[in-house]
């Protein structure tokens, strides 16, 4: 899935994309996606709102575990 974001500056870019999860706890969706103008791999916090995906931080070390034990598992690295 492609989508559109905003960054610091205001600019849009176009993302993809890779995984979307939800924490069963929580009840926190998440997005691992890709930029078109990198190779990073980043990951946020998400709702959907009016058929958009809106974007929110991430906001502790629980979080980022979380991610990146699932950024292992898609990417086998």
């Amino acid at each position: 899935m492609k989508f559109k974001i905003k960054d610091s500056y205001g600019k849009i870019i176009n993302a993809k994309c890779l995984y979307m999860f939800s924490n069963n706890n929580t009840g926190v969706n998440y997005i691992i996606y890709k930029t078109d103008d990198s190779d990073d791999i980043l990951a946020t916090r998400y709702n959907i709102e009016n058929d958009e995906i809106k974007l929110m931080e991430i906001e502790n070390d629980y979080e980022w575990d979380l991610i990146d034990q699932k950024i292992v598992e898609i990417t086998g690295e």
